[in-house]
């Protein structure tokens, strides 16, 4: 096995919790992997994949790091904050308007010192040819970039994944905890693949539920798939992919991509109360109110252990802090 060479950015490891509050109302134990809690700036799961992504920009001399999102982007906030640190110039590719005020996670990649360029949803379907136009004009000014791809989830990206099941795994040992079933908010892909290799090199039997937040199902899967052939044939991983246990649920998108439902809202605003967690409404809250969901509706299934994999994003509430104050004052 071929295991890549990475920094050390994230606070690791990070804490499993049980929530006591929700393991009651569902009848079953609730656990929740502390994946929020992998830096400040630089929270949520993102940092564990660029760990490896930037060390290879590093070995490739780049003096500049390119990646591209949402405008509310966890993966874009974590880039261009490490990356800064790391000395290198940064350039974000952010899809939707420019805003007229900066907030959340776009407040923190501008102040960052990020060159920030906007573009519409057409465009960011062809996300390669802006990063090549972008390659062309970078190199002109003097600059050697690496470009990140949204989420950081390519084939290198899924190791901080691995890693992640492999540091589970010890954790679960001095717990003397067995998870019959993982959950995880299921946005570019890279975050899965990762964990579904880590499963399969540790041993371990968790059944994995991505819940999608926003993309197409089949695109999803076939993303996920190639990842992980991929991953195995670079890595000489000592593994062999099933691809039936790629599983995605895609019914809690609701009205698209960081469009927050009521029922989601009152979910986040129920698990900051009850458990002191703070989730976001454009990943965590969608996956852990589909969590919640497909508890109470299948109440025979997944087992009686269940992991929830906190991916962080909490700076996303911030946008949503007059929609959310209105919730809190009525309830």
């Amino acid at each position: 096995m071929k295991r890549p060479h990475k920094l050390s950015l994230a606070l690791l490891p990070t804490p499993i919790h049980k929530l006591e509050i929700s393991s009651a109302r569902l009848n079953r134990e609730i656990y929740i992997k502390r994946d929020d809690a992998t830096g400040m700036l630089i929270s949520g799961n993102k940092i564990r994949k660029l760990e490896y992504v930037l060390k290879e920009a590093i070995d490739r001399k780049a003096d500049a790091v390119v990646t591209c999102g949402g405008l509310q982007s966890n993966h874009v906030r974590a880039t261009v904050i490490s990356a800064g640190q790391q000395g290198f110039k940064t350039f974000a590719v952010l899809r939707g308007k420019k805003p007229e005020i900066f907030d959340g996670n776009t407040l923190l990649t501008a102040l960052s010192g990020a060159e920030i360029t906007y573009i519409t949803e057409e465009e960011y379907e062809n996300i390669e040819t802006v990063y090549d136009d972008m390659d062309v004009k970078l190199r002109e000014r003097g600059y050697n970039p690496f470009f990140i791809p949204e989420g950081a989830s390519n084939s290198l990206g899924c190791w901080g994944y691995i890693s992640m099941m492999e540091e589970l795994n010890e954790q679960q040992k001095k717990l003397n905890l067995e998870f019959d079933s993982m959950f995880v908010a299921l946005g570019s892909g890279g975050t899965q693949a990762g964990i579904l290799l880590g499963k399969y090199l540790t041993g371990n039997r968790v059944d994995v539920y991505g819940i999608n937040v926003f993309k197409k199902t089949r695109n999803l899967y076939d993303y996920i798939k190639n990842t992980c052939e991929e991953a195995i044939e670079i890595y000489d991983l000592p593994i062999s992919f099933d691809e039936n246990d790629i599983t995605i649920i895609s019914d809690y998108i609701g009205e698209g991509y960081a469009k927050t439902t009521d029922a989601e809202m009152q979910v986040i605003l129920e698990t900051a109360r009850n458990e002191a967690i703070y989730l976001d409404p454009v990943y965590t809250g969608k996956a852990f109110y589909g969590m919640v969901d497909l508890l109470k509706k299948y109440p025979d299934r997944f087992g009686k252990r269940i992991l929830f994999v906190h991916t962080g994003g909490f700076f996303a509430l911030f946008p949503e802090r007059e929609r959310i104050s209105k919730l809190i004052l009525n309830s």
